[in-house]
């Protein structure tokens, strides 16, 4: 797996609402930020407390930001946007058309750099400043080294945007920095007892995460990239699969609650079959009342609880 973490990538000469030739007035007011989905819409709002008023286009655990259509009022709240936050790597292809079509100009936050990253200070849209911060797996939300990044990054444009505010700002990414280092810890103390063990992913979704917890991932390369390229996956990889299910060091199966069709669903029961637990994890913040800090705390609790049904020795030592 590559993961690299990019400085900013580019530097410009204004950003909507910074003082201008033209206005030399300092901004005041919530600073509208707009979102891909709501993880990102989240750590936005988060750091930026009252003195942000977040959209996120994609909110709804039903909805695939792969695949989603943008509407009128989309491209409203791009415009609208002074800081526009995108996953990137292609995963919300849909934003990069938007910013395209809006007129003025924004900062934009990119978690991934990837294809669909791009640096409009060489294009038509030259006021706008880009950074980039990891280049590898799209899912970088399950990654906290790149989500601290993206963070502090976070800080930086809001402090930019709102000076006067800088302090509230960060106080608040103190708060969440040090909140996402507790996560850090339990990641570990997941590790100490994962390391070795198998986990099964269906889709690579939290791949990241597994990883840095210590899991080996047995799934068929060829079937994990039968499932990131939309096609069928062939017999021999669903034989091999059920092969590796009964592999004693296997200790669960990982789903992505957004992303199933009637084959990943085959496999999905095939393990439950197997008496394996089957996890399902999501590409969105799934619970209204929480924010990213409470659902990254929910998928360590339900992996740990995991490992130790597994693994019961480990709690009696």
């Amino acid at each position: 797996m590559i993961r690299k973490v990019l400085a900013i990538s580019a530097a410009t000469v204004l950003v909507a609402g910074c003082t201008s030739a033209e206005d030399n007035s300092t901004p005041t007011g919530p600073i509208a930020v707009t979102a891909t989905t709501n993880v990102w819409g989240s750590i936005a709002e988060f750091i930026g407390g009252d003195m942000v008023e977040v959209t996120s286009i994609v909110d709804q655990p039903t909805i695939d930001p792969h695949s989603y259509e943008p509407s009128a009022r989309d491209l409203l709240a791009v415009q609208d946007a002074e800081m526009v936050l995108v996953n990137g790597g292609g995963y919300d292809a849909f934003m990069e058309s938007l910013i395209e079509q809006a007129e003025g100009t924004r900062v934009v936050l990119r978690a991934v750099a990837g294809e669909n990253s791009h640096d409009h200070s060489d294009e038509d849209h030259e006021d706008e400043e880009e950074h980039s911060h990891a280049e590898g797996n799209e899912h970088v939300w399950y990654d906290f080294h790149v989500v601290e990044e993206v963070a502090d990054q976070v800080l930086a444009s809001l402090t930019q945007l709102r000076p006067d505010s800088a302090g509230d700002f960060q106080a608040n990414h103190q708060t969440f920095v040090d909140e996402l280092e507790v996560l850090e810890v339990r990641l570990e103390a997941l590790r100490e007892k994962a390391l070795g063990y198998g986990v099964f992913s269906i889709t690579p979704l939290a791949s990241i995460m597994l990883e840095d917890a210590g899991f080996d991932e047995m799934a068929p390369e060829d079937l994990l990239e039968a499932v990131e390229e939309e096609r069928d996956i062939s017999p021999a990889s669903i034989a091999e699969a059920e092969a590796i299910f009964e592999d004693p060091d296997l200790l669960m199966v990982i789903t992505n609650d957004q992303v199933t069709d009637t084959q990943m669903q085959s496999i999905a029961d095939m393990a439950a079959s197997k008496g394996l637990p089957v996890i399902g994890l999501a590409e969105l913040i799934p619970n209204e009342d929480w924010d990213y800090l409470d659902w990254m705390a929910n998928n360590l609790d339900v992996l740990m609880a995991t490992v130790d049904q597994q693994l019961p020795e480990q709690i009696e030592n």
